[in-house]
């Protein structure tokens, strides 16, 4: 609008508001012109329901009901109202927009977040306070709360409020934060005052807290006084600068802050009182420490007077009587180090010279060497007590002889040491005698005290050694001993090598039974089966081998009799599980290549006894694999009641069906030899879809040569034509349907009648391409009619034209028609041709350029009559129409036409077997070899079998 105007009352209303933490126009701009198009838009809708008023007025006249005003969205007047109305709403959303843009510069309030505040950087924290409330004063001085606009009309109050109690609040954040933390640290240094008050004013329980106490008080101003000062003058900075912004601290807050100040004139009084009265219990601790070491004097010549006993004894048998006072002796001397290490603590302490003790130590280094003696004595006593006497089966020939030679051994060094101290040398001689006394016992020990001598070779023993021993109230060492055991250690040691290589015998069956317990046999699901088959057995057979190796091993020992029923049980429940897994993995072979075979429903109809007997196994499959799944243990899984039988029974049906299966095949291949192409897995694929007959199409490549897949009709049901590799497409004369009569389900019917059709089909278009070939011109030909066709047509007239020319001693001349031909040939592939027809073209280019230099030669050696050897040793080809020939095979004329193909004195009929529109090899003077071989040993009925690069 012009300036000199008064701007216009506004129309529409506007508003700024926060959306996701950005200020925003309500509503938005581009939704806005939007609805103010689409009300131009609809415009056009109005007028289409108003008609002219003259209809209305004079209606006896029958006037035409037209429109007053007939518009269309499109029309140039509305689509230009549209531009001038988006351009005018453009210019007056100026104003909004600046508006906004202002607004826009705190929008960072509404994401702002007062996160990891120190609240003791009071001036980070004033800083940042300050700011807040300075973008609040500023927000709500910004503009007023509703601005008008040429247009619009925009209200700002809603984003005004928002922004500015958002920075205030982000301002009262940050000060709460520094009030709370006054709150805090001001109850902390109370506390801390309070505590130290305490502690000074306390009363220690022993010198080392009396000690530690005036340290502390030594060290008050360092460790307390001036920290806690340094901290109350920072509390005081934070609410003065909270006094600054006006924020209300707590009286009670306020009033600890400053109570803080009190505190270290009462600390410096009390460690003024505390240090009289320490000075005080200094003294009663000293008065008590010498009283504990006048007593400690007492106890030292008591325990003199026990070393001097120790020294004097030299009676080995007393050690049991004497341990008491012996053990008593030491535990006083232990408990005396610490005494003395309690006093000399304490008289540092105290500041008093440190006493001398080495008389303590003096003693402990006698003593030693005799309490060594001693507790060997004892221990040897107590020791041999309980070997002779315990229970033999309790007893352990290893720490048995450990012990004793340890203890053998350090008796000579006790010997050596107490040399020239009579009394404990004897003392020291009769321990080791004593011990080497219960060495010769040793033996008895090492043999009978083992987990390999049981019940059953103490019984050997006894009667060996005629003695009746009472195994149930338990045998001892001793009781061997009064029956002169020793004499008789050679019979002891051979029962107990026995009783070891048995052991070892028994050992190794109960490893091998350990190692079989988590062994379990792998399962997984099978494709949609439901079912699970065995995924590897190899671990299982490794185990099973090498188990059953060791196995027949311990039953050639010559110590197996206690095992050997064991031994021969284990050895049968390994040779199951070897026989149980043969079979299974037999029947899973069969079961993976029968399944999806009978899962057919047709070879279910064509076999139905086969299909029953097989369900019967797979029966007994799912079962046993489902109870294997749930657990695969392989012991637990050898349990299982004749499985075995079950599987073996398995197999005899599973061989059986798979007889009947293969008779079931050859039966379908005599019915239909080319399945003599298939395998047996491509014949049962199509054998077991026959209700969809073109299932059988990706097999039609190996049943024929030429034909990759058959044309059907709509429904599936008639075959109209052959289709090559290539993509040629033959039509047949005779339709097969598939599903007519007999034909249905027997696809070895129907393809046979295939196989009929296409060589009649070959047969009636070699015909007419015949006629054609007469009528037509060459060039165009060869490109009507299928590749195979044309090649053996043009042979066919080439023969005769070479046999005419002969006769006719006209060869010159057909050697020039021939370069003629074949120079048309080579015009009609540089021309523009589809894939197919330049197919057929290479293929024929090939032949005539063999048969152009075949009539060259023939040429060149001047052959004069159509009998010579170099004519007929040619591949030449002759038509016969039907009846015009006598069939050798059936004596009779030829009921259809045929195709004589010769070569010398051999004929062979042309069989008519699509070959597709197919590549030629250039022909080679050893493919004409090749050609005579294979037709004369084909004339003779003998087969050809030619290779080579």
């Amino acid at each position: 609008p012009s300036v000199d105007r008064s701007m216009p009352a506004p129309l529409l209303t506007l508003s700024l508001a926060a959306q996701m933490n950005e200020v925003v126009l309500l509503p938005a701009p581009d939704e806005l012109i939007s609805r103010l198009l689409d009300l131009i838009d609809r415009v056009a809708l109005v007028t289409t329901s108003v008609s002219c008023v003259e209809y209305e007025l004079v209606p006896f006249c029958n006037l035409p009901q037209n429109l007053m005003y007939e518009m269309q969205s499109s029309a140039p007047l509305l689509e230009s109202a549209k531009d001038a109305t988006r351009e005018v709403v453009l210019q007056c959303l100026a104003g909004p927009k600046e508006t906004q843009a202002m607004y826009q510069k705190y929008a960072y309030l509404l994401s702002d977040k007062v996160e990891n505040l120190d609240a003791l950087d009071v001036d980070a924290v004033r800083s940042k306070a300050e700011a807040y409330m300075r973008a609040g004063t500023e927000i709500e001085k910004l503009t007023a709360t509703v601005i008008k606009f040429p247009f619009f009309e925009l209200h700002c109050a809603d984003i005004i409020k928002t922004l500015s109690e958002q920075a205030y609040s982000l301002a009262f954040t940050c000060l709460s934060a520094v009030s709370e933390n006054v709150q805090e640290r001001s109850s902390e240094v109370l506390a801390e005052w309070q505590e130290t008050h305490e502690r000074i004013l306390s009363n220690p329980d022993d010198e080392e807290e009396l000690a530690k106490l005036k340290q502390f008080m030594a060290d008050i101003n360092q460790l307390k006084t001036k920290p806690l000062l340094a901290t109350t003058r920072q509390i005081h900075t934070q609410i003065d600068m909270l006094a600054d912004f006006s924020f209300e601290v707590p009286a009670e807050v306020v009033e600890k802050a400053f109570s803080s100040f009190a505190w270290p004139l009462q600390i410096q009084m009390d460690v003024h009182d505390s240090e009289r009265s320490l000075d005080s219990q200094k003294q009663r601790f000293m008065d008590k420490l010498e009283g504990e070491k006048n007593e400690f004097g007492k106890d030292m010549s008591r325990y003199q007077e026990d070393l001097d006993w120790v020294k004097g004894l030299s009676d080995y048998t007393m050690a049991v009587k004497c341990a008491n006072r012996i053990y008593a002796l030491k535990e006083h001397l232990d408990r005396a180090k610490e005494r003395v290490q309690s006093f000399e603590e304490r008289e540092r302490l105290f500041g008093m010279e440190v006493s001398d003790y080495s008389e303590l130590d003096t003693m402990i280094e006698h003593f030693e060497p005799f309490f060594k003696l001693w507790t060997a004595a004892i221990d040897f006593k107590h020791a041999e007590d309980e070997w002779l006497n315990g229970p033999l089966s309790r007893l352990n020939a290893t720490e048995i002889e450990t012990a004793v030679e340890e203890q053998f051994k350090e008796s000579y060094k006790t010997i050596k040491h107490f040399e020239g101290q009579e009394s404990a040398q004897n003392v020291a001689q009769a321990l080791r005698d004593n011990i080497a006394d219960f060495r010769q016992n040793l033996p008895v020990i090492r043999a009978m005290c083992q987990e390999a001598f049981q019940q059953i070779h103490f019984g050997a023993l006894f009667d060996e050694l005629d003695w009746e021993g009472d195994l149930e109230e338990g045998l001892t060492l001793q009781q061997l001993l009064d029956i002169d055991i020793i004499r008789h250690i050679d019979v002891v040691e051979r029962i107990a090598g026995e009783a070891q290589k048995q052991h070892g015998l028994k050992t190794t069956l109960a490893t091998m039974k350990s190692e079989w317990k988590p062994m379990e046999l792998g399962v997984m699901e099978y494709k949609d089966t439901g079912t699970f088959v065995i995924k590897g057995t190899d671990d299982v057979q490794a185990l099973l081998d090498d188990h059953i190796v060791k196995t027949q091993g311990i039953r050639g020992s010559p110590f197996i009799k206690p095992i050997e029923k064991e031994v021969k049980d284990w050895e049968i429940k390994l040779v199951y599980i070897q026989d149980l897994l043969e079979q299974w993995l037999m029947v899973q072979r069969s079961w993976l290549y029968l399944e999806p075979i009978f899962s057919s429903d047709d070879i279910q109809r064509q076999m139905p006894n086969e299909a029953k007997r097989f369900q019967q196994v797979n029966v007994l499959w799912r079962a046993t694999m489902e109870t294997v799944c749930e657990n695969p243990n392989v012991l637990d899984v050898s349990e299982i009641e004749n499985l075995l039988a079950s599987f073996l029974d398995a197999n005899r049906k599973l061989d059986a069906i798979q007889k009947q299966l293969n008779d079931y095949l050859e039966t379908k291949r005599l019915a239909f030899p080319r399945f003599f192409f298939l395998s047996n897995d491509e014949l049962l694929m199509i054998l077991s879809q026959t209700k969809d007959p073109t299932a059988v199409q990706p097999h039609m490549g190996k049943c024929f040569e030429g034909i990759n897949k058959v044309r059907f009709s709509g429904s599936d049901e008639v075959i109209e034509a052959m289709v090559s590799v290539e993509g040629e497409v033959v039509e047949l004369d005779l339709r097969v349907n598939v599903v007519e009569g007999d034909k249905r389900g027997n696809v070895e019917m129907w393809l046979m009648e295939v196989q009929e059709s296409m060589i009649d089909c070959l047969t009636k278009i070699t015909a007419k391409s015949l006629v054609a070939y007469a009528q037509a011109d060459r060039t165009k030909w060869v490109l009507e009619w299928p590749g195979q066709v044309v090649i053996c047509v043009d042979n066919i007239y080439w023969t005769q034209e070479v046999a005419s020319a002969i006769d006719a001693n006209k060869m010159e001349d057909y050697v020039k028609q021939s370069v003629t031909q074949l120079g048309g040939l080579v015009n009609l592939v540089r021309g523009d041709l589809t894939k197919l027809g330049r197919q057929t073209l290479g293929a024929l280019v090939t032949i005539d350029v063999h048969n152009r230099d075949v009539v060259a030669d023939l040429h060149a050696r001047k052959v004069a009559s159509s009998k010579e050897f170099d004519w007929i040793s040619q591949l030449r080809y002759y038509w016969r129409k039907a009846g015009t020939i006598t069939v050798k095979e059936t004596g009779k004329p030829n009921p259809v036409d045929k195709c004589e193909v010769c070569i010398i004195n051999a004929m062979l009929y042309y069989g008519f077997e699509y070959l597709g529109n197919s590549e030629r090899l250039v022909i080679t003077p050893l493919t004409d070899r090749c050609y005579r071989t294979l037709m004369g040993a084909f004339h003779l009925y003998y087969g050809g079998g030619p290779g080579g690069p």
